[in-house]
Formats: structure tokens, C-alpha cells, sequence
């Protein structure tokens, strides 16, 4: 009885170590296979993007919002896709950036990433800023941008890159309208007036002392620049007059030269028909 015993024993514990051998893991339920679709697309096209691979990322992107309209992960890849044009650079692509940018802003209002969206528009606009002599329309959408920025967003934690990056702006329409009115100033024309006295809204920090100082050497360097610029454009003007009495000369001269073949080629055929004429004569 007792041996019976013992023996069921065994054979219980034997079962419980091969049931508990047998037991597997089901991998359906693993941590990577029950991460969300719209998440793994997400996280595959952030990788894409880091990676340079913006085109594919940024088509992942718009897999996930047309695929899962109702994703936790809808704006990321929105403002993912702007990001995305945005570090792409390029005529083209920031202009997909600013419009995703704003399109971001228009849909998500209340998140805290609408204010870098503001902001990234006006960088954009920034980083297509020409120089002060070129056009201005990128220069002026960058200072609307920011003011627009800083009025929307006037606690953001990036307000102060804003208002360096306004400051920078405003410098170089400033030096702009100073170059377009000192131009009209030296030809005498009254439109330099209208740059004189027109409306614009600057904060100067500095006391006179500072901003005298820190402009005087702009001032001289910006007319040592004119002088050489001036003495570059009459030595192009030189070239050009030299090379277009050139050209009249050269046009002259060939008119001549033709004129000169022409008339030896027809003596040269006007001999040959008497030549041939007063052989057949002769033959008569």
C-alpha cells in the first residue's frame, strides 16, 4: 500500500515537470507583436525621416493619417511630414513645409506643438531670407510670421530665439529700405523722402553711444562696398562698349567680305558663259 502510494506520488510530480516543460510562450501575445499598427508605422517612418530617407517616411506618414483617421498618432505625423520637408530644404519642399506647418496649426489649435508649427513657418521664411539689396518678400513673411508668434504664444519656452530671429529681420529690411533711399537720395529724386519718414515699428535696446558704434563701421563698410561695386559695374560697362564696337566691326567686315566674293564669283561666272558662247560661235 505504501509502495502504491509512493508510486502515484512520482507519477504525479514526474507530469507536473513535463506539463510545466511543455508549456510555451505564446508569441501572439509578446510586447513587440501587440504594439498598435498605426504605432509601428509611426515609429518605421520617424526612423525613415532620421535617416534621410524623407520620401519614404513622409509615404508611411500618409499611410498612417489615410489608414487611421482616428489615431492618437494623427497630428505627430502631420507635423512629422512638415518636419520632414522642413529639414529637406529646398525652394520646393519648404514650401510644403509652411503649408503643412499652417495646416497643422489650423487643425491642432490646442496643442502645446502648434506653437513650434507658428514658429516653424516663420523659420522657414527665415531660412529663405535673401540679402538686404534682393528681394524682400521672404524677409517680410518671416517678420509677420514671428510677430505673429510671439503675439499667439507669449509665454513659449522658444520665445526668445523668436524675438532674436525677428531682430535679425528687422535689420536687414531696415538696411534695405536705408540702400533703396540713399540710392534715390543720390540721384535727388524725392522718393528718398518717402523712406525717410515712413512708418516702421523698431525697438532699439542700446543707448546712442552703442548703436553709433556698432553702426559706424557698418556704415563705412557698406560704402567701401558701394565704391567697389561701382568700380566692378564700369569695368563690365567697358567691356561690354569694347566688345560691341567689336562686333559692329566684325559685322561690317563681313558684309564686305561677301559683297567682294559675290562679285568675283559672278565675274568668274559672267567669263566663262562669253567663254563658252564664242566657242560655239566659233564652232558654227
Amino acid at each position: 500500500m505504501l509502495l502504491t502510494g509512493t508510486f502515484l506520488l512520482s507519477a504525479t510530480q514526474c507530469d507536473a515537470q513535463i506539463f510545466h516543460k511543455k508549456k510555451k510562450v505564446n508569441k501572439s501575445t509578446t510586447a513587440e507583436n501587440t504594439a498598435e499598427p498605426d504605432k509601428v508605422l509611426y515609429d518605421k517612418a520617424i526612423e525613415d525621416v532620421k535617416h534621410g530617407r524623407h520620401e519614404v517616411g513622409r509615404l508611411n506618414l500618409q499611410t498612417l493619417i489615410n489608414t487611421y483617421p482616428d489615431s492618437e498618432y494623427l497630428a505627430k505625423a502631420k507635423l512629422a511630414i512638415a518636419d520632414s520637408f522642413f529639414k529637406e530644404s529646398g525652394k520646393a519642399n519648404m514650401t510644403q513645409a509652411i503649408q503643412a506647418y499652417k495646416d497643422f496649426v489650423i487643425f491642432f489649435p490646442f496643442m502645446k506643438e502648434a506653437a513650434y508649427a507658428q514658429l516653424q513657418v516663420a523659420m522657414a521664411h527665415y531660412k529663405q531670407m535673401e540679402k538686404p539689396d534682393r528681394d524682400r518678400t521672404e524677409a517680410r513673411a518671416a517678420e509677420d510670421e514671428f510677430q505673429t508668434y510671439l503675439q499667439k504664444y507669449p509665454n513659449d519656452p522658444l520665445e526668445g530665439k523668436a524675438e532674436q530671429h525677428l531682430r535679425e529681420v528687422q535689420e536687414v529690411l531696415a538696411e534695405g529700405d536705408f540702400r533703396v533711399g540713399y540710392y534715390y537720395y543720390v540721384k535727388g529724386d524725392k522718393k528718398a523722402a518717402e523712406f525717410g519718414t515712413s512708418q516702421v515699428d523698431y525697438i532699439y535696446e542700446q543707448p546712442p553711444a552703442v548703436l553709433f558704434r556698432d553702426l559706424l563701421p557698418r556704415y563705412i563698410s557698406v560704402q567701401l562696398f558701394r565704391a567697389m561695386l561701382e568700380s566692378e559695374a564700369a569695368e563690365h560697362a567697358a567691356r561690354m562698349t569694347a566688345m560691341d564696337s567689336a562686333t559692329s566691326n566684325a559685322s561690317d567686315m563681313i558684309d564686305s567680305l561677301t559683297l567682294a566674293m559675290n562679285r568675283a564669283r559672278q565675274a568668274k561666272i559672267t567669263k566663262e558663259i562669253i567663254e563658252i558662247v564664242s566657242g560655239a560661235a566659233a564652232a558654227q
